[in-house]
């Protein structure tokens, strides 16, 4: 997830200014299982933000670890 951030921070500069005010609310975080055709269950790890302050709009980041089933799934679908 750092490197997300790091990479929305490096190509815009209302994310970089958003993000360093750290007003982020509604924190969610867990694991959720999809059934993608093709590839079976694959299960990945998420954290869900809430950006705005109307609670309108969410920042949810997927991520499956390294030589996981799951990251090699993910990996041949792209």
């Amino acid at each position: 997830m750092l490197q997300r951030i790091q990479a929305l921070s490096n190509v815009s500069p209302q994310f970089r200014q958003l993000w360093q005010q750290h007003d982020i609310h509604g924190r969610c975080q867990g694991q959720r299982t999809f059934l993608v055709a093709g590839a079976g269950e694959v299960t990945f790890e998420h954290a869900s933000f809430i950006v705005d302050e109307d609670n309108h709009l969410r920042l949810v980041m997927y991520s499956a670890q390294p030589d996981c089933p799951t990251s090699a799934a993910f990996e041949a679908m792209l």
